[in-house]
C-alpha cells in the first residue's frame, strides 16, 4: 500500500468505528457473513477474516475503496462520505453519487451524497423487510457523519 494520505487515514479510523473495529461478528441476519474491520468472508473468500490484521484491513479499504473511487482528489467533506459510502453500499453506487452531486459546493456534495445513501437504504427495506433490522444503525452511521460535517471534522 502507497503510503496512505492524512485524508484516508482520517475516514478509514471513522469508517472502521462504524465498522465495528476488530470485533468478530457473524450476524445471520447480515449477508456479508463473518466480518472483522468491516471485512467480510462474502467479499474475500480467501482470507481468513478471524485473524485478520488491522493492516491488512487497512490495505484492503485503500486499495478497494479509497483508490476505486479516486477519493484522493476529493475535498475532504466529499472523500469521507464518498468513501463510507463506498465501504457501505459499494464503489458502484458511491461512484454514481458522486456524478450525480457533481458541481455542488463541498459541504452540500458531501449532504447530499448521505441523502442518496438514506434513499438507497429506504429502497433496501422495501424490497427485503428483513433489514429493517439495520435501520437504526444506518440511520445512526449517517447522522453522524452529518454531525462530523457540520462541525468540520
Amino acid at each position: 500500500m502507497p503510503v496512505p494520505s492524512n485524508n484516508f487515514l482520517k475516514a478509514v479510523e471513522i469508517t472502521l468505528a462504524f465498522e465495528g473495529g476488530e470485533t468478530v461478528t457473524e450476524d445471520p441476519r447480515d449477508p456479508g457473513g463473518l466480518t472483522r474491520w468491516g471485512i467480510s468472508q462474502r467479499s474475500h473468500p480467501g482470507l481468513d477474516i478471524r485473524h485478520l490484521s488491522r493492516a491488512a484491513a487497512l490495505s484492503i479499504y485503500h486499495a478497494e475503496y479509497w483508490e476505486k473511487i479516486n477519493a484522493e482528489s476529493l475535498p475532504y467533506p466529499v472523500a469521507l462520505c464518498a468513501f463510507d459510502t463506498a465501504v457501505n453500499c459499494g464503489c458502484a453506487f458511491a461512484l454514481g453519487c458522486l456524478k450525480v452531486t457533481a458541481g455542488l459546493p463541498d459541504n452540500e456534495r458531501a449532504l447530499k451524497i448521505l441523502e442518496l445513501r438514506q434513499q438507497k437504504y429506504n429502497n433496501l427495506v422495501r424490497k427485503n423487510l428483513k433489514l429493517l433490522a439495520f435501520t437504526n444503525g444506518w440511520t445512526a452511521r449517517l447522522f453522524s457523519l452529518m454531525m462530523k460535517l457540520l462541525k468540520g471534522n
